[in-house]
Parts: C-alpha cells; sequence; structure tokens
C-alpha cells in the first residue's frame, strides 16, 4: 500500500537481488535462487511513477513477521500451567527478533530458548538461548517480558522459515525442562 506520491503511479515491480540503495533487475517469477533471496532479506519492491519512471519509492521485503503463543498445553509433556505467552517473531536476512508477553507462570522463569529443529511435541535441542541481558528487561519474572534481537546462521534462519522451531520459557523446579512453549509457524 502507498499513497502520498507527488505523482500517479505507473507501475510495481519486486527487483532483486539487491540489499542497499543498488539497482536490481525486474522479477516475472520467483526461482528457487530468488526464494533464496526473499528469505535473506535481499529482494525489494519499487513503485514507478509518471515525475520518477526509473522509481519513486522502495523499500525492502520483510520475508517473516510470525506470531507466537505459548502455552503448558504445547510442551511435549502438558504442564497444565495457567502461564501464557503471546508475541511475535521476526526474520529478516540472518537477523532474527523476538518480542514476547508472558504472564502467570507458577513461580519466576530462569530460562527462555528457540528450538530446534523438530515438529511440535518434540523435545529438542537448543538453538538460539534467550537468557541474556540482550533479551529481557529487569529479569525474569512470573509475567515479563522478552524482546530483542541478534544476527543469527543461515541454517537457523532456514529452520525458523521451515516452521522446524519453538520457543518455550523454563522455571525452576517441576517445569525446569520448559512451562509454557509455542511452535513458530510461518
Amino acid at each position: 500500500m502507498y499513497r502520498g506520491l507527488p505523482s500517479a503511479a505507473t507501475a510495481s515491480h519486486i527487483h532483486g537481488p539487491s540489499v542497499s540503495t543498488k539497482n536490481a533487475g525486474i522479477l516475472h517469477h520467483l526461482t528457487p535462487t530468488q526464494i533464496t533471496n526473499l528469505l535473506a532479506g535481499d529482494l525489494y519492491v519499487n513503485v514507478h511513477t509518471a515525475n520518477n519512471p526509473s522509481g519513486e519509492i522502495r523499500g525492502q521485503l520483510c520475508p517473516t513477521i510470525i506470531p507466537l503463543a505459548l502455552n503448558g498445553a504445547n510442551e511435549p509433556t502438558p504442564t497444565g500451567s495457567p502461564g501464557t505467552a503471546v508475541g511475535f517473531v521476526v526474520l529478516v536476512g540472518k537477523q532474527f527478533s523476538v518480542g514476547l508477553h508472558y504472564r502467570d507462570l507458577t513461580v519466576a522463569a530462569n530460562n527462555a530458548h528457540l528450538h530446534g529443529t523438530g515438529l511440535p511435541g518434540q523435545s529438542v535441542g537448543v538453538l538460539i538461548p534467550r537468557n541474556n541481558a540482550s533479551y529481557f528487561s529487569g529479569g525474569f519474572g512470573v509475567s515479563g517480558f522478552l524482546i530483542g534481537s541478534e544476527t543469527t546462521t543461515d541454517a537457523i534462519a532456514g529452520h525458523i522459515v521451515d516452521g522446524f522451531t519453538h520457543l518455550n520459557i523454563h522455571t525452576p523446579g517441576p517445569f525446569s525442562g520448559g512451562e509454557i512453549r509455542g511452535q513458530v509457524t510461518p
């Protein structure tokens, strides 16, 4: 969606690959390589106008904004926890970001991780720890926020896009393996 252009739009195209102000060719059909470029954040949209036929406005395509919901029923062994969380995971190229509000845990959280690769209900290893100061504000609690961003690897970005990762929040005691969990499903 666009608005406020100084003259009428004449065309709009997806271009790429390019992540800077350099111009790239128009894409007519997405090939496997161009899909990889899209997932890497290397494609852009350009809107052409009568006053600026080479392009009036331009913006990189954000390939993945994923809503996320966590609860105890999603753990491999359901916990019965009243805890819940809602938020999002964003992946632009190799830049992984998360914003998550959690509440009503049985005790204060002590860890959070992005796990993978696995299907819902599988126990799998940690891909990205969320327990560092880059991801929580004011320390873990019974309720709180996880928010932050970091650069990850091509392999981890691929697993996130494929839907084979999940985020969970751990608490000490009976839920040390995870109190609430949500699959990251694009």
